[in-house]
C-alpha cells in the first residue's frame, strides 16, 4: 500500500470521526434533557477509537471502489 493511500484513509477518517462528535456535543448541548454525550462518555475513549476504525474500513473500501 502506497503512502498515499494510508494518508487519504487517515485523513478521511479523522474529518469523518471529527464531524460525528461535533453533531454529539451540539445534539447535547442544544437538547437539554439529552444524556447523550453521557451516555457515549461512559464507553470512555473506546467508542471513539471504535467509530475512527469503522471510518478507516469504510473509507479504504471507498477508495479501492472507486480505483476499480
Amino acid at each position: 500500500m502506497s503512502e498515499e493511500i494510508i494518508r487519504s484513509v487517515l485523513l478521511k477518517a479523522g474529518f469523518k470521526t471529527f464531524f460525528v462528535f461535533l453533531v454529539v456535543t451540539t445534539l447535547d448541548y442544544f437538547v437539554d434533557e439529552s444524556d447523550l454525550l453521557d451516555q457515549v462518555n461512559d464507553f470512555g475513549f473506546k467508542i471513539w477509537i471504535l467509530i475512527f476504525i469503522f471510518f478507516c474500513i469504510s473509507s479504504f473500501i471507498q477508495l479501492k471502489a472507486k480505483k476499480n
